[in-house]
């Protein structure tokens, strides 16, 4: 049985082929959730902006071999979980750790099929906002890695149980 990896990519913008991978978070189905840097020393204003680059002080960090070897060990064969696959599989794989099968859950289309009050399919912020107006606590998606990580998981556990 293929493991449940839930996965987060920030990014310095929206092309795999020449922006480049900010950070990735991943985790299990249990467990803490584990971020890996890629040492991006800038981003544009409106990435900063969106992601707290500066705020929360990531210029120029770089995880270690050992961290990355983690996350490699941990995805392969397994499958991504995210709130937009396509988009962090080519940042995962541009970046040369794409190790997942090649099938994903895509956390939004899965709420718009458990949840039958969307009428299109929904953002994460709208699976959060839904949960939430139905008594659910969630940690709220804030475009950093790890927040929405966390986010996604805590939904797909929710979703999963309806």
């Amino acid at each position: 049985m293929r493991n449940l990896i839930f996965v987060d990519t920030e990014t310095g913008g929206l092309d795999a082929e020449c922006d480049p991978l900010v950070e990735l978070t991943w985790a299990p189905t249990f467990g803490e959730p584990k971020t890996l840097w890629f040492g991006v020393q800038e981003v544009p204003t409106f990435i900063d902006d969106l992601i707290k680059f500066t705020e929360r002080g990531i210029a120029g960090r770089r995880s270690t071999q050992p961290e990355i070897d983690e996350f490699l060990k941990a995805s392969e064969g397994n499958t991504m979980v995210a709130a937009n696959p396509a988009f962090d599989k080519a940042f995962i794989d541009a970046a040369g750790l794409w190790q997942f099968h090649y099938r994903m859950l895509d956390i939004e289309s899965f709420a718009y099929a458990k949840i039958h009050e969307f009428d299109d399919v929904p953002s994460m912020k709208n699976i959060y906002d839904y949960l939430v107006s139905q008594g659910h606590e969630l940690t709220e998606p804030d475009h950093t890695s790890r927040n929405d990580v966390l986010a996604m998981r805590e939904a797909f556990l929710i979703l999963d149980s309806l």
